[in-house]
């Protein structure tokens, strides 16, 4: 960024220092005309005619110079057109002036073009890179522009004031001559014999001329060698293309030249795009470029570009040899004459004066050239020469310069400045010289006075200029030429008329147009000119406060209008998806294939809502990224990997949370004399919470579920990044909310990730428009869990059928129920049988009363009192009072509704969003007016209210586990890692775990499951090892599992599988109208005979029947490892029905274990003869750890 930055204000200096030295011969020769060739009014005739020539040339030059020869060269071309008008004052006659200006005049228009669209277009494409505002880059460009261009003022008015001040500065003038000066001056009175005006000596003049053209030629230099080129013709074509769009306008330099290419005939071929690069020979540091255009294989490449080097910092430098331009912008060099010449320019310019915004602007810019035009030619000639001499004409000249430079430093370095400031300073400032200017005689003709009327019209004049142009590049992005183009033909209009009218007697007045003042026994008037000029200002102004004012309502009412049509765009999208679903899991990353549908993933992959283990942590419970709705709103979370925690009990600060407590240890477990017995003891506590029996073991204050939801809501943001929960293994990559948003847009547009799955997409929304001005929330959400205090008995949860799952895994439904993928819902109702009863109601469940427990954004600190669209207190369904602070999703409104119903819910179809009221100033909120007419008196009320949105993500249930560490091993610091020394778990004393830590919180005894605990349902994403050696405070290595949240609990002898985790997330397509007929179709299915009834015509039956399939799915174990550095372990593998269908019939199966130990295997395995054996593990015919080469089936163990 500094080296780009570096470039464009390089670029912008060397620009500024050209005009300055162009123009320091321009603006001194063009001071002097007026005085140096006063007969017959040749100097302003001749000024007239120059810029009579500029406004043609403004209509048709432009565009072909800056399409044929670049901005660079047409500036440097320009330039010599200047040195002409020089040239031409060596011997002044009306021919040689007349030619001059002719010439000088047709370089105008170019020249201004380009030098506007070359500042416009880095300024542009620097702002397109750094970030900045486009209005603030391009009016600081613009100020340190004219900053140097306006210094020409000095150089030239110096010289011209020291060569003339030897020759006239001590001419004598009479008085009676001297009072004709300033206003009441007229050219055309040849009777005058004001000796100041007198002409210099010719050889004085022409010194002075060769120094001018010097200055001319020597710009001309300085662009040629030291401006970097912009690529004009590809910002040309890519305007043209997508109109309206702001596109990089790269430079041509160093660092890019690999895309610049010449062709032999010396016309200009810029090449944009990917080059393709072949490596040279082993130490040759050449490479080969191979240029294709569109649709062209390697072969049919345009030309190859051998003599290339690749420089230290991989960029291509080097010179073409030759190009062929076949393919390549062929209808640019194949343009004829004639359709070069095309008044294109004449045609955009005409075309953008029906531009209401243009037509306000037209008026500013016949201003700044009437300004201009009395700058050069009346207060030269009718105050300065007139009263001082010529030779003063340069100081005073040189004083506006100074004066203008001042102003354009200061516009360019306030760093965000309105172009009302440049507009209103111009106003002022030329108003004040003008009016001082009038009365300029009646302040005793102090020549004080001039040097203060030069500054105000030099520094208004400026302030002008810069507003104008910047106005222009801006609200005309897509016609830059065409709108700098009426800039300059008004502009040059208005010089016309300006030396046109000074030359002419102005003493002839009519009565009316005419005001006398006694002083001194003459007459003043009020030229035509300064009255056309005044009225001009007045106009100007009125018409400026007009476009200002209907400018800023105009563009205030579009982007309100804007802004509400986005909103509502917006909300739109929302209604459209609440719709279409309820709140829930919508998908996770699909990872996998197949010939059919369901073999793709869903809401389940390899675990419902990407469910996996992190048990060798804490708190840590394992949940990877998915999509989900919420409210309405859709969204991609990251990788979650959420802790324990809750929101905090006694503060309603936002998001401050604590652990979630864990459930103590029985102490009739503590009080066993052994270890042995401890584990005995603590399997019957694990049995009695599975039979739901606590008649001996009240094993429900050891056993305690937690409740884990996912919450959302609109937040207001700042930009900064906002993580929402904390995770020991994850986090938002990205520090702004934009960042985030584009690098989610990114991995969108090309199909990536991010590797450690740290990005999210959460979209920002307009949530209320404010005088105009957007409001905009930023969507965030949490995972957060609480202790319920309700007892849910295991038999409370159900299996929600799944058969995509079950058809991709062959799983009958006991055998999903075990596995990560399955997920559950609670009954309706606490019931004391096991049986599950279905059933439908449109009150309060189950689930409501756990959600009721959970805490909005207020913590459990939050009590808030909701009320009705009309005023009326909501009450909960038991008719208390309903805390709105807490989720929920019935309430009861008093009275009844249009349908009859007193009990309402939250929502209009969204069965499965929970929603809660927050007084967090980080939640925005919105305001309803609601207004009532009683007995002829209106009244209004607001209410205001902020919301939050949750629905519960899973139910965990904490256990003794968490907490028993009957070997009393150490818990370290986290300073003091475990595993310092290369200690990594294994059976050894120098490589078994020193003690414990959050992140290694094994504190289970293996020998609590039996038989190394054998799990078979595993993950690539888990990270707990099976079973690892940790020292206990004597030093002795003990066998340890893993003590952190897990999705089942390895199997306990006496007591078999249980679950720790139950998902009971709702799935966003459940509240879709096919999904509710798919899963009424799926019931009537898979229990025919329960809904026999149902049935247009009974399923035909008879003695076709199909026999059972004699081929299950079965799960085999590899037996335990017998290497001793690795510690006991085993490994187990899944296989379909098919799978061991194939295997019976002679088939080898190639499969992947699960992983153990931080490890897993590639097998090959076979059947024969009732046993199942090892082909291949790991492409060897044994495993490198020992297991065995048999396997066995887990459920003949």
């Amino acid at each position: 960024m500094k080296v780009a930055k570096r470039r464009v204000y390089k670029n912008v200096v060397v620009l500024g220092l050209a005009f300055l030295l162009n123009f320091s011969s321009y603006i001194s020769a063009q001071a002097l005309q007026s005085s140096i060739n006063l007969e017959e009014g040749l100097g302003t005739t001749g000024l007239a005619v120059l810029y009579g020539v500029f406004v043609v040339s403004n209509l048709f030059l432009p565009k072909f110079c800056i399409r044929n020869f670049g901005c660079n060269y047409t500036i440097a071309i320009s330039f010599i057109g200047y040195a002409a008008f020089a040239a031409a004052n060596l011997y002044a006659t009306w021919w040689t002036i007349i030619l001059g200006a002719t010439l000088c005049g047709l370089s105008a228009g170019p020249l201004w073009s380009s030098q506007s669209t070359y500042v416009t277009q880095i300024g542009r494409a620097y702002s397109s890179d750094s970030g900045e505002l486009c209005e603030d880059v391009v009016s600081r460009l613009f100020g340190i522009f004219y900053t140097l261009m306006t210094l020409c003022a000095i150089g030239g008015n110096i010289a011209s004031s020291v060569l003339l001040a030897n020759v006239n500065n001590t001419t004598y003038v009479p008085m009676t001559e001297l009072a004709r000066c300033g206003v009441d001056f007229c050219p055309a009175d040849y009777n005058a014999t004001n000796a100041h005006l007198t002409r210099p000596p010719q050889k004085t003049i022409q010194i002075l001329m060769v120094i001018f053209i010097a200055l001319n030629i020597l710009s001309s230099i300085l662009v040629i060698v030291f401006l970097d080129k912009i690529d004009y013709d590809k910002k040309e074509d890519s305007s043209e293309t997508n109109p309206g769009e702001n596109k990089e306008t790269p430079l041509l330099n160093d660092e890019n030249k690999s895309n610049e290419t010449r062709h032999q005939s010396a016309a200009s071929l810029d090449l944009a795009g990917q080059f393709k690069v072949h490596q040279g020979k082993e130490g040759d540091s050449s490479v080969k470029v191979v240029i294709t255009t569109h649709g062209q294989t390697e072969e049919e490449g345009i030309d190859t570009i051998t003599e290339q080097n690749v420089t230290a910092s991989e960029k291509l430098t080097g010179t073409v040899k030759r190009l062929s331009t076949k393919g390549w912008n062929e209808d640019q060099l194949t343009l004829s004459w004639r359709e070069r010449l095309r008044p294109e320019l004449l045609i955009a310019t005409v075309k953008l004066m029906k531009e209401v915004r243009l037509m306000l602007i037209i008026p500013l810019a016949l201003l700044s050239g009437m300004l201009h035009g009395f700058s050069t030619a009346e207060l030269t000639q009718s105050y300065v020469g007139c009263t001082e001499g010529i030779w003063m004409v340069g100081y005073i000249a040189m004083a506006a310069g100074v004066a203008a430079a001042l102003v354009s430093m200061v516009i360019g370095k306030i760093k965000s400045v309105a172009r009302v400031v440049s507009f209103i300073t111009a106003i002022v400032m030329s108003a004040a010289g003008l009016i001082l200017a009038l009365v300029w005689k009646n302040l005793n003709a102090k020549l004080y006075i001039l040097f203060i009327i030069s500054c105000l019209l030099g520094a208004g004049h400026i302030a002008l200029e810069i507003g104008l142009n910047t106005t222009l590049g801006l609200q005309f992005i897509d016609h830059n030429e065409a709108a700098f183009a009426n800039l300059k033909l008004w502009q040059s209009v208005a010089c016309v008329v300006t030396f046109a009218y000074s030359t002419y007697n102005l003493e002839e007045l009519d009565q009316q147009e005419t005001k006398y003042i006694q002083s001194a026994g003459r007459k003043t008037t009020f030229t035509r000119m300064e009255q056309r000029v005044l009225l001009l200002i007045l106009g100007g102004l009125a018409l400026l406060q007009c476009h200002l004012a209907a400018e800023k309502m105009t563009t205030d009412q579009r982007l309100e209008q804007l802004s509400r049509q986005l909103m509502l765009q917006q909300f739109f999208t929302e209604q459209r998806v609440r719709s279409e679903g309820n709140s829930g899991i919508k998908q996770t990353r699909n990872m996998a294939t197949g010939t059919k549908a369901y073999h793709q993933r869903t809401h389940v992959g390899t675990g419902i809502a990407a469910i996996h283990e992190h048990a060798n942590n804490i708190r840590t419970v394992g949940m990877g990224e998915f999509i989900a709705v919420l409210n309405g709103v859709e969204f991609k979370t990251r990788h979650n990997d959420y802790r324990l925690r809750m929101p905090h009990p006694t503060s309603n600060k936002y998001h401050e949370m604590v652990d979630v407590p864990f459930p103590e240890v029985p102490p009739q477990v503590k009080s066993q004399p052994t270890i042995e017995k401890q584990i005995l003891e603590m399997r019957e506590w694990f049995k009695a919470w599975k039979d739901n029996n606590d008649k001996e073991r009240n094993f429900k204050d050891y056993f305690k579920p937690v409740v884990c939801y996912l919450e959302g809501s609109w937040t207001s943001s700042n930009g900064q990044i906002d993580e929402p929960f904390f995770s020991d293994r994850h986090f938002i990559d990205a520090k702004e909310w934009s960042e985030l948003m584009e690098k989610a847009r990114y991995t969108a547009h090309s199909g990536g990730k991010s590797r450690l799955e740290n990005f999210a997409y959460l979209p920002v929304t307009i949530f209320n428009v404010n005088n105009g001005t957007p409001i905009f929330a930023q969507w965030n959400y949490r995972i957060a869990c609480h202790p319920i205090k309700t007892f849910i008995p295991l038999h409370a949860f159900h299996l929600v059928e799944d058969l995509r799952t079950r058809m991709n895994m062959e799983n009958t439904p006991e055998e999903l129920s075990l596995t990560r993928r399955a997920r559950f819902q609670i009954n309706f109702k606490l019931r004391p049988e096991k049986r599950y009863r279905e059933e439908a109601r449109s009150r309060p469940t189950l689930l409501d009363e756990i959600m009721s427990e959970v805490p909005g954004k207020d913590n459990y600190q939050g009590d808030i009192t909701d009320e009705t669209l009309d005023g009326r207190q909501v009450q909960s369904t038991t008719r208390k009072k309903l805390n709105a602070a807490y989720y929920h999703r019935f309430y009861l409104a008093a009275g009844r509704d249009a349908m009859g119903d007193s009990i309402q819910r939250r929502g209009f179809a969204d069965d499965t969003v929970f929603m809660a009221r927050t007084t967090q100033e980080k939640i925005p909120a919105l305001t309803q007016k609601i207004c009532q007419k009683k007995k002829k008196k209106k009244t209004c009320t607001s209410h205001t209210s902020s919301w939050t949105y949750a629905f519960p993500l899973e139910i965990i249930w904490l256990t003794p586990l968490s907490s028993w560490n009957p070997y009393n091993l150490t818990m370290q610091s986290k300073s003091k890692r475990s595993f310092v020394g290369g200690r990594n778990g294994k059976m050894t004393e120098d490589k078994a775990y020193n003690g414990i830590h959050d992140r290694l919180y094994y504190i289970t005894p293996a020998e609590f499951y039996g038989k190394e605990g054998k799990t078979s349902d595993r993950d690539r994403a888990d990270t707990a090892k099976g079973v690892v050696g940790v020292l206990d405070q004597t030093g002795v290595v003990r066998a340890m599992k893993s003590a952190g949240t897990k999705i089942l609990f390895p199997t306990i002898p006496g007591v078999g599988r249980l679950r720790q985790r139950y998902p009971i997330m709702p799935v966003h397509m459940e509240g879709n109208s096919i999904y509710k007929e798919v899963e009424a179709l799926t019931d009537m299915v898979m229990e025919m005979k329960k809904y026999i009834g149902l049935y247009r015509s009974p399923p035909v039956g008879g003695n076709g029947t199909v026999p059972p399939s004699t081929y299950t799915p079965i799960t085999l174990q590899l037996q335990s490892a017998t290497r001793e550095t690795v510690g006991p372990h085993q490994h187990s593998v899944e296989l379909s029905r098919s799978e061991v269908e194939d295997a019976m019939n002679g088939e080898f199966i190639d499969v992947v274990t699960t992983i153990m130990s931080g490890h897993d295997h590639e097998l090959r395995i076979g059947y024969s003869e009732g046993e199942w054996f090892l082909v291949q593990c790991d492409d060897k015919l044994h495993c490198w750890d020992g297991h065995p080469d048999v396997l066995f089936r887990e459920d003949e163990e």
